[in-house]
């Protein structure tokens, strides 16, 4: 949860310069801090001043049981046992003592060209409350599956407020006691956003959207398919609005598409953007090769926009694939068709469970995939610490050699240095001793 502490005399000027473009200040998490001493002084009082930072951001539980609750000039955050996707930041006028509960309604949603959502709440306190309210941030959190199964556009979904007065539904954005409404699309605690409102006055709210529109064709929010049906095995779409050079994941569900979540980062700013992944029965019929390597899955990811600077695909491979078909995890590529050929991307194996093994792909833009097994080339294994010697391809017949490796002229052996001249002293040596005969 974010938030910030500010000098009293500093949040005057909150909302102009940097300051206003904090999320902090955007959603009602500044806290003035009156006693300077607490975040500036060192010394004993570090612990009372931890103490009462804490708090400020520390939230209050509250039950059918104990709806009671100190509430004082300062914001105190505020969760509900009995209902946990609601969550109230409450400021009174003064110190008091006073209960709150919280508790689904079933008031029906009035025809603002818009849908309901199907969450309603009401929100009662005591009147000592109700008349001393300074201001109350209510946050009500909802799932992929909720905006999904009403059909709505995440981005336009608001909070409606129910005036027991007229029996009417009214818009709050222009209502005097109101102060800020609008939807944090990011996802946070297992929920896809929450929609708020930043109000003086309690009571009944729903959570309303627009329609998604109807596409013709194939297609669904926004993206529109050329696969023939015939060879789509399953397909799921999710919608989120991008930021740019911010991620946004968009989470997917169906165990048959393989993929957990793509990350986009977009260039600009855009809503209500739809990822939609479809798992083929076959190689896809968009694309005229096969993809190289062993096929785990083919696939078709497409997007309502081409304004994405980067994206990350996380995808599981069972393992019992890998280790039956003799694979290593570092095996397992993700390949991307270009137009006219595949592309191995950049794939990354991130961690494994019993079933399967998880792994990362970057990629800047959406078509037809395959998760495919590209074994790297066995080499043989060649013996150390042993000498070999070539030998030729084929040993010639002594008549081949004759005519193949002709034989080299014989030189002379080069008599034994000083023999001519020991064989001439003998010589004349026997001539000397005849004649004395």
């Amino acid at each position: 949860m974010k938030c910030r502490f500010i000098k009293s005399h500093i949040l005057q000027k909150k909302k102009e310069g940097i300051f206003g473009i904090m999320d902090a200040v955007k959603y009602g998490r500044v806290y003035a801090v009156t006693d300077s001493n607490i975040i500036e002084r060192a010394g004993p009082g570090i612990t009372q001043g931890l103490k009462e930072l804490y708090e400020y951001v520390a939230p209050k539980i509250l039950s059918e049981s104990n709806p009671s609750i100190s509430l004082s000039t300062r914001k105190t955050a505020i969760v509900f046992s009995s209902i946990k996707y609601i969550t109230l930041d409450l400021q009174a006028s003064r110190n008091l003592t006073a209960t709150i509960s919280a508790a689904s309604s079933s008031i029906p949603s009035a025809d603002f060209g818009e849908a309901s959502l199907g969450k309603y709440i009401t929100i009662n306190t005591s009147d000592n409350l109700q008349s001393n309210l300074s201001s109350a941030f209510i946050r009500v959190y909802y799932t992929q599956s909720e905006i999904d199964n009403a059909n709505l556009q995440e981005s336009s979904l608001k909070l409606r407020w129910y005036n027991e007065s007229s029996q009417a539904w009214e818009n709050p954005g222009i209502l005097p006691w109101v102060f800020g409404v609008g939807v944090d699309t990011k996802d946070i605690g297992g929920y896809s956003g929450y929609v708020w409102a930043n109000v003086s006055r309690l009571g009944t709210y729903g959570i309303t959207g627009t329609v998604k529109p109807t596409l013709g064709g194939s297609g669904d929010s926004g993206v529109v398919t050329l696969e023939p049906y015939a060879n789509i095995a399953k397909a799921e779409t999710r919608e989120k609005s991008l930021r740019a050079n911010q991620p946004v994941t968009y989470a997917f569900t169906s165990l048959e598409i393989g993929i957990n979540e793509i990350s986009i980062t977009g260039k600009e700013n855009e809503n209500d953007i739809a990822v939609k992944v479809e798992a083929l029965k076959n190689t896809s019929k968009l694309v005229t090769a096969s993809a190289p390597g062993i096929v785990y899955k083919n696939l078709n990811i497409l997007a309502g926009t081409e304004k994405i600077k980067e994206a990350v695909i996380r995808f599981k491979v069972e393992n019992s694939w890998i280790s039956g078909s003799n694979l290593a995890g570092s095996d397992v590529k993700m390949a991307k068709w270009d137009g006219g050929k595949w592309n191995v991307l950049e794939t990354m194996e991130k961690n494994k469970d019993n079933t399967y093994t998880y792994f990362e792909a970057k990629t800047d833009g959406f078509s037809s995939f395959a998760i495919v097994a590209m074994p790297a080339p066995t080499s043989t294994p060649v013996q150390t610490g042993i000498a070999t010697h070539a030998m030729p391809a084929e040993i010639p017949s002594a008549t081949e050699g004759a005519s193949k490796y002709p034989a080299e002229t014989p030189k002379p052996t080069p008599a034994s240095p000083g023999f001519e001249f020991i064989l001439a002293v003998l010589l004349l040596l026997a001539v000397y001793l005849k004649r004395r005969l």
